[in-house]
């Protein structure tokens, strides 16, 4: 579970008390049921700060909510498959760093969200570094790797039916 906030209008001068204030807030988590039960308290929060200082509150959402992402075994595996054929560098297991408005897609489709790495180990998304490394020859290569597993993935799909069918 992971809350992040700021605040995006808090007044002209810190010795008057605004007229308005703003803050947006991700809440997210792993696990849909955790997500709206903690999404809730949050609101409480909210609620509970209002109620004590006498202000009014508006909680609406500024974009929609995500679920969690339903990876195509079939799918994965085809893909899995042209990946080896291009590079052995291969995470088995990818632990959810954030969220992704491809989640909601994969409730619909058969969907994947293959990885890949452009930075140096240990550098986060979001961050300056990350920002640098776009631009690297390592993330070249990623880049052509990851366009032609995609790319050999999809001709799978058109050339083998049974492929679609499962």
């Amino acid at each position: 579970m992971r809350i992040h906030g700021i605040i995006t209008e808090g007044g002209e001068a810190p010795n008057i008390v605004p007229e308005k204030a703003s803050a947006r807030f991700y809440v997210r988590s792993t696990e849909r049921w955790y997500l709206d039960e903690v999404t809730e308290k949050v609101k409480n929060c909210a609620r509970g700060a209002a109620l004590a200082t006498g202000a009014e509150l508006e909680i609406s959402s500024f974009e929609p909510s995500m679920d969690k992402m339903i990876n195509n075994p079939t799918l994965s595996e085809t893909s899995r498959k042209n990946w080896e054929r291009f590079t052995t560098n291969i995470l088995d297991e990818i632990k959810p760093l954030g969220s992704s408005d491809v989640v909601n897609v994969s409730h619909v489709v058969p969907t994947i969200q293959p990885m890949i790495s452009i930075a140096p180990e240990g550098i986060l998304p979001h961050t300056k570094e990350f920002v640098e490394a776009r631009v690297s020859e390592k993330a070249h290569q990623a880049l052509i790797i990851g366009a032609k597993t995609l790319a050999m993935t999809a001709i799978d799909l058109l050339a083998t039916p049974e492929i679609i069918k499962k």
